[in-house]
C-alpha cells in the first residue's frame, strides 16, 4: 500500500518523521550522522512525494537535508 493517500501521509509516515526529528534534536552525538547517512542521503529529490515528506520535517532534519539537496 502507498504511504500517501489523497488526504495526506499515513500516520506511520508522520510518526517516523517525528521520531527522526526528535532523534536528531535530542539523540546522542552519533545519532545525527546515522540519520543523515541512513535516511536523508537516500531520499530521491525526483520522487513525487519528496516535497510532501520534506514538509513534514522539523528544523533539525531540514537543516541536515540541505547537505544533500541539489538546487
Amino acid at each position: 500500500p502507498s504511504n500517501w493517500n489523497d488526504s495526506g501521509p499515513r500516520v506511520e509516515v508522520v510518526e517516523v518523521v517525528e521520531f527522526l526529528e526528535s532523534a536528531m534534536a535530542f539523540g546522542g552525538s552519533d545519532v545525527p550522522e546515522v540519520v543523515s547517512l541512513s535516511f536523508l542521503q537516500n531520499l530521491d529529490q525526483g520522487d513525487k512525494t519528496y516535497a510532501r515528506l520534506r514538509s513534514l520535517m522539523g528544523q533539525s532534519l531540514k537543516h541536515e537535508l540541505q547537505r544533500y539537496e541539489t538546487h
